[in-house]
Order: C-alpha cells, then structure tokens, then sequence
C-alpha cells in the first residue's frame, strides 16, 4: 500500500522556509542600514579628525598664538624653554599689556571648548602626557594601547549617561615642529607620541537607524503576512487535493478489495498471464491446486514456478506454457481437458478454457479458467455403463425369454423320459444329464432375467449371516478340499431387506471364481461388518443414500485381477477365462 501523502508537514516546511527567508532577508536590510549608519558615523570622525588635524599643524606651523596674559592664560611654564615665550604688546595709543604664547594643543582646546556639548569634541591625550589636561581616560587608554600594538585606527559606540557616542582615536605621529616640546620626552620623528580622540553624539544617527529600521520591519512582516496568506491558500489546495486524492485511492483500495475478494469466491481456478506466460494475477483456488500458496508468484512463467512447487505437477505446467503460448498466437479462445496428476497420484480431469485479452494500452494476455469435472466424467461414464447395461439387459432379457421357454420344454420332456425308463435303462444316465444340464442352464437364464429386470424380485427381511452359513457345507463340496473357506461374520449385523436368490446368488458367484483364481489351493474368507456410507461412497455411486449399510467381502489368496481389467468386471458376461471354463 502506497503511503499516504502528508501535505501537513508540507505545509509546515514550507511556513518554516517562508518565515526563515523573511527573517533573513530583514536582518540583512537592517544589516546594510546599520552598516550605512557605522560608516556615516565613521565618515563624520574622519571629517572631523581631518579637520583637527589641519588646525593643529596650522598652528604648529605658526608656532602658537600671542594671547593677552589672564588667570585663565597664564603663561605656560612648559613653554619656559622656547624664546620670547612673553611679549610686551602696546597698540598705537601707547596703551601696553602683557602677551604670553599659547601652543597648539592648547589653541585647538579652546576651540572645541567653545562649541556646543551636542557637538564633536576632540581631544589630543597620551600615555606620557605633558599636561595632566591630555591624560586619557579608560577608553582613551585601551584605545591608545591598541594604536601602539600597530592599529591604524579605534572606533566604537559607547552609552554616556543613557545616550550613545561615537568613539573615534587616530595616532597622532610626532613630526618635526612637534620636537620642540616633545623631544624631551624621548620622541624621534614618526613615532606615535599620543592619539586624537574625536567624540560625537550619534542620537539623530540612530534615530533615523530606529524610524528605517522599523519601516524594514513593518514592510517585511505585511511582505510575510501576505506569503503567509498565500500559503495558507496553497495549504487549502494542498489539503483539497489531497483528500480527493485519498478518496480515490480508498476507492481503488477497496474496489482491488472487492475485485480480489470476488475472484477469490470462484470456486474454479483462474490466472491471469501476459503476453510472455508470465503471471500477473491468480486466485486462491489455483494456488491452492499447485500448491504455491507461500510462493511469489508475480512475473513467473508456469516452467519457473514448476521449480518451486510439487515436481509431480512440472508436465502439466510445462503443457500450460506451451498451450498458452499457441492461445495468444492464435488469437482464438481455447477449450480442452485437462489432466492432472497430482503428488498423491490421484487424477483430476480439468475443463480448461484460455481466452486471449488485450487492453486499452495494446499489452497483450491471456486468462486462463479451469474447472474440475472429474466428478462430471465419472457420472458420464456411469450413465454411458448404464445406457450399455440397459441395452445389453434388453437384448439378455429376449434372449432369456425365449430360450427359458425352450429349457423349459426340454426339462419337461426330459422329466417325462425319466419317468419311463429304469434306472438300469442304459439312457438313463443320458437323459439324467440332460436335467441337470438344464438346470444349470434356467439358473443361468434366470440371471439374465434378473439383469435385464424380468425377473420377479422380492426383497424380504433376511438374516446374512444365517443365509451365509447355510451356503458354506454347499460351497465346500463345489470348490473342493483343497481351498480352506474361513468365515468372519459380525455379531451385530442387523435384519436387511434383499431377494434371498440374488443374494445367495452373488456369494456363489464370488467363490467360485476365487476357487478359479487358486488352481493350486488356498483360502477364501468370508467376513461380514457394518458400513456407514461416506460422502465419496455417494459421489461414486449416486443412486445410494447416506446411512448404515451391511457389508459383504469375499477375499481371497489367489492371482487377483490386474489393473487394466479392473473396470471391466461388472460388464455383462465379460471373463478373463477359456472358452469351456467358466462365464467369470
């Protein structure tokens, strides 16, 4: 049986990759957008740092700025070393004031200073710092740290006070006007004496992130909604056609079912065979006659099966083969007997019918029925006997007739010479056994009369034990003493209903021909039993009825009766003895 489709799980794979691919192509959207946002958010520190940095070696490149001495500008005591580091300035009205020089470091502080705290910051520091001003602080540390161990450049996000800022640290390379105040620190030209530290604010950065994030969102989940919609339909038709579709193979099941259970019921057996002899479909009456109920029998040619079953059935189904073969080249239904042999060695006459088929896809075939009528050929036989027996027992019953009323004058006629003559007549003895040759004679005559029905049949109740016995001083004086008579009667033999001369007619039958069939002496035994008749007993012999019967056998040690005349002992006035010796 084929298994059943399950368009559930279909159905549930197909939601799962849906969603799958759904969720990942929003992560990559979002993905690109946050990327885009890290590299504007880069780009903005790179403009930035650029620009301090042009700021810075501008100023370097001047060597500072005079600024008026105040207590917010004092003169720098790092600048001690540099000449003029104090001026007096006077303007053209004689008015004077005291100027100090300010570095560059300290000019570009006081410019971001003077920027909005919204705005980006920057911020020069070190790990050996000059001034206590550009000493970093933890981030600036580990950043300043990677920077020395060869990084180019250190950015990250970092939440302040529950907003985020962008981080972003550049190496600062001491450069010629650098060493005037940086040689002292050990610094040569190009080596990395600090870092700038630009930071900004990334709230309307990330809030655009937020609002293109969310309408990713938004988008793609109406985008999976209406997949999802059509899934859904698809599911439905799925789900229709797949119920349809079990409906139909339900159907067919149980059609095959009914099908195969109504060949099955055939009392007869079929096959079914392709055009090469090779069978397609059987019933379990023929497996069950050549014994292949166990065996695979699906694309076997008959010789192929032949090899898997009883041997004594391989040239019944070799002849199938041939048979089948000359059927579907013929085109034409054939029709023959069929016989059987089968491993206990009993035959079984079959009425076997092959018809060629072709389908609708032009494969040829062929079905082939049989039909046990061993039962119908042995009552053929039996009737065609009976027609026989009737028409010889017409012919016997004329023939009887008329020479029953010659005997009959010539028993008169030998009584009445009897009569007259002396028993020392010298024709006495003559005409003696002319009454006695016709007696023997009318006892032959009345068989014929009893086989062809004339004669009078009275069936009494009788005692066969007691009429068998009376017979047995009889037979002993007629089959001589060279033949032992052993008797074997049942005690409990019941009263028949039977004609006493036809009887003791038939027990004197018997013994006499096994007297024939032992020239050299030997036994007879008669035995008498109760038999119940069985249901073979009434398909042999249709005219009894089923019940309890009173058998009688007569066997005896004697050359028996061969197998080829064995069908024939019942005939009328059929002998396997000469001429002068008996009528068997």
């Amino acid at each position: 049986m084929i298994k059943t489709f399950n368009y559930k799980v279909l159905f549930l794979v197909m939601l799962i990759s849906w969603t799958s691919l759904i969720l990942f192509e929003t992560w990559i959207e979002i993905k690109e957008f946050r990327d885009h946002m890290l590299f504007t958010a880069n780009e903005n520190a790179i403009a930035f740092s650029e620009k301090d940095i042009s700021i810075r070696k501008w100023a370097a490149s001047h060597g500072g700025v005079y600024v008026p001495v105040t207590e917010k500008t004092p003169p720098n005591p790092n600048l001690a070393f540099v000449p003029n580091r104090d001026l007096q300035g006077c303007d053209s009205h004689g008015n004077c004031e005291q100027l100090t020089l300010m570095n560059p470091a300290y000019i570009t502080r006081e410019i971001y200073e003077s920027f909005s705290s919204d705005m980006a910051t920057a911020h020069i520091t070190s790990l050996k710092p000059i001034r206590p001003e550009n000493g970093p602080d933890q981030w600036e540390r580990q950043a300043l740290e990677k920077l020395e161990n060869g990084a180019d450049r250190v950015k990250e996000i970092v939440e302040h006070n529950g907003k985020p800022y962008f981080h972003y640290m550049i190496p600062l390379v001491a450069e010629r006007p650098c060493l005037k105040c940086h040689a002292k620190q050990g610094y040569k030209e190009g080596d990395i004496r600090g870092g700038l530290h630009i930071t900004f604010a990334m709230d309307s950065i990330l809030s655009d992130f937020v609002s293109h994030r969310n309408h990713i969102l938004t988008v793609q989940f109406l985008v999976w909604l209406a997949g999802l919609a059509m899934l859904a339909l698809v599911y439905q038709a799925m789900k229709s056609a797949c119920t349809q579709k079990e409906k139909a193979k339900k159907e067919i099941e149980q059609r095959e079912h009914f099908l195969r259970s109504l060949i099955n019921a055939i009392p007869d057996p079929v096959c079914y065979k392709d055009a090469e002899g090779r069978w397609l479909e059987a019933n379990k009456k023929n497996l069950e006659l050549f014994e292949l109920g166990g065996v695979d029998y699906h694309g076997k040619k008959d010789s192929e099966l032949a090899e898997l079953t009883d041997p004594a059935y391989r040239e019944c189904m070799v002849g199938c083969e041939l048979s089948d073969r000359a059927t579907i080249e013929s085109g034409e239904t054939s029709r023959f007997d069929e016989i059987l042999t089968r491993p206990d060695g009993s035959c079984r006459i079959f009425d076997v019918i092959k018809v060629p088929i072709s389908n609708s896809s032009g494969n040829n075939g062929i079905l082939v029925v049989a039909r046990d009528i061993t039962s119908r050929k042995q009552l053929e036989a039996q009737l065609q006997q009976s027609q026989k027996m009737e028409a010889v027992g017409v012919l016997a019953g004329g023939v009887a007739h008329d020479l029953n009323n010659i005997i009959q004058t010539i028993m008169g006629a030998a009584g009445l010479a009897t009569m007259k003559l002396e028993t020392s007549h010298p024709a006495f003895r003559y005409v003696n056994q002319i009454d006695e040759s016709c007696e023997r004679a009318a006892a032959i005559i009345r068989q014929l009369l009893i086989f062809s029905r004339r004669h009078e049949f009275t069936p009494e109740p009788l005692d066969i034990n007691s009429i068998t016995g009376d017979l047995i001083n009889m037979l002993k004086r007629l089959i001589g003493e060279d033949i032992n008579v052993c008797t074997d009667f049942a005690s409990d033999i019941p009263t028949i209903m039977a004609d006493r001369g036809s009887l003791e007619q038939v027990v004197m039958n018997l013994v006499v021909n096994a007297r024939d069939a032992m020239p050299d002496g030997g036994t007879i035994t008669i035995r008498t039993e109760n038999y119940t008749a069985t249901p073979e007993d009434l398909q042999r012999h249709p005219k009894i009825k089923e019940g309890n019967y009173c058998s009688l056998i007569v066997s005896d040690t004697g050359t028996g009766i061969s197998d080829d005349i064995i069908n024939k002992i019942f005939d009328p006035f059929f002998t396997t003895k000469g001429v002068g010796k008996g009528t068997g």
